[in-house]
């Protein structure tokens, strides 16, 4: 008989929730969120861990259509006649100040429409108000390799940047919620760390 375990690979991101898993247990009694930008891997490790929530999945069915078309940076297709998601190569990533805005009013929506329960914990891009921050700090190699393998992006560069400028905003939001006492723990994304 053939022996299979060498061609065995544990499911993508399994190991990592494991590990993440155990810091969940370490605070089973308190407000967890976990952070990350896109290209973290919060889509993937949700899979893996039942009691957590996507904010996302959460949130958005609590919002009207004018809070979601602002929250998710959509404009108006005058020829289709409906909403549309701006693509990557349309923003203008030089513009913090409508990328801080951004941030800001989902952060408002977010605190006005969600409230986390200790034990579950809640994957999202932004800070919310918790006890723990989890905050998946992805590598940059490890950023670049995600955001390349996205099929459905054809404007990868800007991609990149994008993304640093929302890790930007995100890290000076964990700052803030740091210097108010709220617990950070740093979780190291890197290729071949979690998941050899």
């Amino acid at each position: 008989m053939e022996n299979n375990m060498e061609s065995f690979k544990p499911e993508k991101g399994q190991r990592t929730a494991e590990a993440l898993a155990t810091i969940f247990e370490k605070y089973k009694s308190k407000r967890v969120v976990v952070v990350g930008v896109p290209g973290s891997g919060k889509s993937t490790l949700l899979k893996h861990l039942p009691e957590a929530l996507d904010m996302d999945k959460v949130l958005f069915p609590k919002l009207s259509e004018g809070e979601k078309n602002f929250a998710l940076q959509r404009k108006f297709n005058l020829e289709k006649n409906k909403f549309e998601k701006i693509p990557y190569n349309e923003k203008d990533i030089s513009d913090v100040e409508a990328l801080t805005l951004s941030a800001d009013v989902l952060q408002t929506l977010a605190e006005m429409h969600l409230e986390i329960e200790p034990g579950h914990p809640q994957f999202a891009t932004l800070v919310l108000p918790s006890d723990v921050i989890v905050y998946l700090k992805i590598d940059d190699e490890l950023l670049r390799e995600r955001l390349l393998s996205r099929e459905t992006q054809d404007d990868r560069p800007q991609q990149y940047e994008y993304v640093k400028k929302i890790e930007e905003l995100l890290e000076r939001s964990i700052q803030e919620a740091k210097d108010q006492g709220t617990r950070v723990e740093e979780f190291l994304m890197k290729k071949g760390l979690h998941d050899k």
